[in-house]
């Protein structure tokens, strides 16, 4: 382990014993429980980590992921996804142009804290002072984004923030500079190919999640207003998903536009004729 994961390691074990002796901190474990258990963000949770969990097996079958790529790794499936799953949650664009986009993001996400940051460090010391100072300055951020009044602190410490990362960019180029191999040792070569390879395989996931999110959103008015027999709603369910496929932007605007007719047909000819008219 590097200066940096030592730090973090360290950290976190003091964060979670100081936890632990907070008696309000303990009784909320139980609703983070409950919150964390719910179905709707438990089994897109679980179905992230057997995705990727099966990409990795596919990779070291083919020699091109170790143990010692483990850092990297966890972060793509904690920062990478996370960049993922939220720009994609946030968005009604469906263009390829978006998917791109995002693509880029979740990949300078992964290689910025996966690939630079982890291999050119500081000692443990300037580490130990830099984590919780980075934690200070996440915390400061949200709050003074939070309300316009707080705009002359959200300045300081953006410009805070940008001295920071400045430093850190720094000592990752003077690191790099100054190993005999530069920047292109082999490991950091194997982390680089890791992360573009998790991020391309990761997309076909994403996508079918969204589309999945999508028709789930499309199928509310069949499960709302008159009631239906089941064989309306699975005729109706079925037209959808042949008319639409993939087409998530056709799909948006059927589901705010003759979709919403969906809501009050209760026969198969009141669907067909939803369906005529969009």
């Amino acid at each position: 382990m590097n200066p940096r994961q030592v730090a973090l390691a360290v950290w976190a074990v003091l964060a979670i014993i100081w936890a632990l002796t907070q008696p309000k901190i303990r009784r909320s474990f139980g609703a983070v429980f409950q919150t964390v258990a719910n179905p709707k963000l438990l089994i897109p949770a679980l179905a992230s980590i057997a995705w990727n969990a099966a990409v990795l097996f596919c990779l070291f079958r083919l020699h091109l992921w170790s143990p010692a790529l483990w850092w990297d790794t966890a972060v793509f499936m904690l920062g990478g996804t996370t960049a993922l799953v939220w720009r994609m949650s946030e968005s009604k664009d469906y263009s390829w142009r978006f998917y791109r986009q995002v693509i880029f993001e979740a990949f300078t996400v992964s290689f910025l804290l996966g690939v630079l940051a982890s291999n050119y460090t500081f000692t443990l010391l300037v580490e130990l002072i830099l984590v919780p100072w980075l934690v200070i300055l996440g915390a400061l951020k949200a709050v003074a984004s939070s309300d316009a009044k707080y705009s002359a602190v959200a300045k300081l410490v953006d410009g805070l923030i940008g001295i920071t990362g400045f430093a850190m960019l720094l000592q990752m180029i003077v690191g790099a500079v100054a190993q005999d191999s530069g920047f292109w040792s082999l490991l950091t070569v194997q982390s680089l190919l890791l992360v573009v390879l998790l991020t391309a395989a990761y997309l076909p996931f994403m996508i079918g999640i969204r589309a999945w999110i999508a028709y789930e959103t499309a199928f509310i008015p069949l499960r709302l207003g008159d009631k239906k027999p089941l064989s309306v709603r699975l005729r109706a369910q079925l037209k959808m998903v042949l008319r639409h496929r993939l087409d998530l932007a056709a799909l948006e605007r059927f589901r705010t536009g003759p979709g919403y007719e969906l809501l009050f047909g209760t026969t198969r000819e009141a669907v067909d004729a939803v369906f005529e008219s969009g």
